[in-house]
């Protein structure tokens, strides 16, 4: 059972490589078989036509996306952390080799693949949030976690597209943000709090941002569900 995980996984790392190297269109199954150092037999046996072999890897990065946020969360399991952690694994999701390779060559198709499933990437970043939204002894303000969860995860994925240089370069630097937000002041990070701090953003009125459109309200029974699981 392990090896047949494993050949499949060599597979599917395979396709996104020669994916992004020979574009939808280009792409064959000879392609991913020579990229994922399988022969064309073993391919066959797992996936009989390129559509088969897509659906799969379309899982394959949700899961990739869902494991990598559950590990951040095991790692750092302390509530006062977690929103720290969450963002941090969203924002280096955003920044996955794989993922910005594939869109660079086919932006069409990670468009498509998000819009498709979005609230299945949302879902576990709310799970792994609501847990520190609920906290009474925790110091985070209460937020609404699938809100936060959707904002996150648009600008992460808006976040590959631009110029990684212009973007947080360390983990001090994502302190100071989430202090911010959180209005608790950088201080902890090693620098003064700004002026003007206590004024900040909370991540209640972030949640509010879009509480004049369609997302919000859509998203209320999906967070009740989310909360209540």
């Amino acid at each position: 059972m392990r090896e047949t995980s494993d050949v499949l996984t060599r597979i599917q790392e395979g396709a996104l490589s020669a994916l992004a190297r020979h574009g939808l269109r280009k792409l064959s199954m000879t392609d991913v078989s020579t990229q994922a150092g399988v022969s064309r037999g073993t391919l066959y046996r797992y996936f009989t036509t390129k559509a088969e072999l897509l659906d799969s890897l379309a899982d394959y990065v949700q899961e990739a996306f869902e494991r990598a946020v559950a590990e951040r969360v095991a790692a750092s399991p302390a509530l006062d952390d977690r929103v720290r952690v969450v963002i941090g694994a969203v924002l280096d999701f955003g920044r996955w080799a794989p993922y910005e390779r594939l869109l660079d060559h086919e932006p069409n198709l990670v468009r498509d693949f998000l819009n498709d499933r979005f609230d299945k990437f949302v879902e576990p970043v709310a799970k792994a949030l609501a847990s520190a939204a609920s906290d009474d002894q925790s110091d985070l303000p209460r937020i609404d976690p699938w809100s936060v969860a959707e904002i996150l995860l648009r600008l992460s994925f808006s976040y590959a597209q631009v110029n990684p240089q212009n973007g947080l370069q360390s983990l001090d630097a994502l302190d100071q943000v989430v202090d911010r937000l959180l209005g608790r002041g950088a201080g902890r990070c090693g620098v003064d709090a700004p002026v003007g701090s206590g004024d900040e953003l909370s991540w209640a009125d972030i949640a509010d941002f879009d509480a004049d459109g369609g997302s919000a309200r859509a998203g209320t029974r999906r967070r009740r569900t989310v909360a209540d699981k």
